[in-house]
């Protein structure tokens, strides 16, 4: 996985509850 240097921010991700709003927050989950 690529290193964006966001571990430890806050993110808010809108639409977030299936499609690609889903992805985009469970990918920042996982980066921290």
């Amino acid at each position: 996985m690529v290193d964006f240097g966001i571990a430890g921010k806050t993110a808010i991700v809108c639409a977030s509850s299936k499609g690609l709003g889903f992805g985009c927050a469970d990918a920042l989950a996982a980066v921290g």
